[in-house]
């Protein structure tokens, strides 16, 4: 097909013109929907993924199929970090979630006592997190009387209850950040942060958003502090030791107490 003007200026399509016609708002959503594809990549030959594919050409427009964009070649994401999740837990959590049944399960995990494993958790699923490659359920448990974070792939012999829960309003786990942006952690501890960054390390963290109250000062051309607020302790720690000499925590002093035994521990096994 082609496309033609008609009278009235009017258009049609006149046999023999391939092209597909989309609008800017379609090709947005394209490449929008391409890049999640690459995102999610760290959760391929997961029922995430291929859930989350069927979805997508379920949601998208039947013209975005053919799009060498959302095949994820055009738009994509460096090798990640890949996560196994186990299938069977995923979909006993998934079906609890729909119906708000809580969960019986023992939760195995390398930093808890084995005593401690036996022990059958009675859990109200609320939310799924993704992290970096790992699968998270975020839920309330009956055990402690708290909510937490658990790895979905610890769980053993997970049973569906009969028992409903009420799910809460506030439920969404990204309420419980007090603004901090660092992922899957969070605390009742509220603490005011300052990190000197510099070298290349003071451009590459002005360029991310790590709290909703974060704001620099500039040093001089290559050095600034940054500071915010979060709750977040062990992911603010995990950022300034992944930032090696370019970072040095000022406050608080947990922190650079933290920080210095890390250092210290470091430059002792090089000495081994």
């Amino acid at each position: 097909h082609e496309l033609i003007e008609s009278k009235h200026h009017q258009y049609i399509l006149k046999k023999g013109f391939d092209d597909e016609l989309l609008s800017s708002d379609t090709k947005k959503q394209i490449v929008l929907i391409a890049g999640i594809k690459g995102l999610l990549q760290q959760y391929k030959d997961t029922p995430l993924f291929k859930n989350i594919e069927k979805l997508f050409y379920f949601i998208v427009p039947k013209i975005a199929k053919s799009s060498g964009l959302l095949s994820s070649a055009r738009i994509a994401v460096p090798p990640q970090m890949e996560f196994n999740i186990k299938e069977n837990n995923w979909d006993k959590i998934l079906r609890a979630m729909e119906q708000n049944k809580k969960i019986k399960a023992r939760y195995v995990a390398p930093w808890y006592k084995p005593k401690k494993n036996e022990i059958q958790r009675t859990l109200w699923p609320y939310q799924i997190l993704l992290d970096n490659g790992t699968v998270y359920l975020f839920a309330h448990s009956e055990h402690y009387g708290k909510e937490y974070l658990y790895d979905i792939n610890k769980f053993e012999g997970i049973t569906i209850t009969n028992e409903e829960f009420e799910l809460p309003e506030d439920f969404d786990f990204t309420k419980r950040c007090k603004g901090g942006r660092l992922g899957a952690f969070s605390s009742d501890k509220v603490e005011k942060y300052e990190i000197e960054v510099s070298g290349f390390a003071s451009y590459w963290i002005k360029d991310h958003k790590w709290a909703d109250d974060q704001t620099f000062e500039e040093l001089d051309e290559e050095d600034v502090i940054i500071r915010f607020s979060s709750c977040q302790f062990a992911k603010v720690k995990e950022l300034v030791l992944s930032l090696g000499s370019g970072a040095k925590p000022l406050a608080p002093k947990r922190l650079v107490n933290e920080w210095k035994k890390e250092v210290t521990a470091m430059f002792e096994n090089m000495n081994r």
